[in-house]
């Protein structure tokens, strides 16, 4: 189910099988996964947000391209 598109991402509802959570699931529009250096930024930022810990932000538990 999907939970919003933006000019930045596409959002989806899921469950992990594994850990039973409800989880969202991000995906970078193509125009970030065919530009390198866009790429790159994307996952320094991902990097950034898997340390950020707060009750007010979702948690991010993995990155894969």
């Amino acid at each position: 189910m999907s939970a919003g598109e933006g000019a930045v991402s596409a959002v989806y509802f899921a469950h992990d099988l594994i850990t039973g959570l409800d989880v969202a699931l991000k995906f970078p529009p193509s125009i970030v996964t065919e530009d390198e250096k866009a790429l790159r930024q994307f996952c320094k930022e991902a990097t950034v947000c898997l340390r950020l810990t707060h009750e007010h932000i979702v948690r991010m538990w993995n990155l894969e391209l």
